[in-house]
């Protein structure tokens, strides 16, 4: 993604209220995990939607792994979790578990 719409991307959702994201962790044929975040977001009274982040996970596909990544992305771009007012996943067991999986750990934040 451009480096200058990445910035823009981030510095509205900096600004509003509340977002939601919608996850997904997927694996292809080459055995490469990718996982992508969605935002959502109100722009001037219009529905945004983009692209927040395209990351490989390296290492393995868990609950723990997902939520590091997303947390070092908003870590290092001063994102705050408490505007994020809902979480959209496809329901596998590393995104959906309540004490494991990415949902639990981010209702622990």
């Amino acid at each position: 993604m451009s480096i200058d719409i990445e910035a823009t991307i981030n510095e509205r959702i900096k600004k509003i209220p509340f977002f939601s994201l919608q996850m997904d962790e997927t694996t292809d044929i080459s055995d490469l995990s990718i996982l992508l975040v969605i935002a959502r977001y109100l722009n001037v009274n219009e529905l945004e939607e983009n692209l927040l982040l395209c990351y490989p996970l390296t290492k393995r596909c868990t609950g723990e792994d997902i939520f590091n990544t997303i947390q070092g992305y908003f870590c290092e771009n001063e994102m705050d979790w408490a505007k994020c007012c809902g979480v959209c996943t496809d329901g596998g067991k590393s995104m959906s578990g309540c004490y494991k999986g990415l949902r639990g750990r981010i209702q622990v934040t």
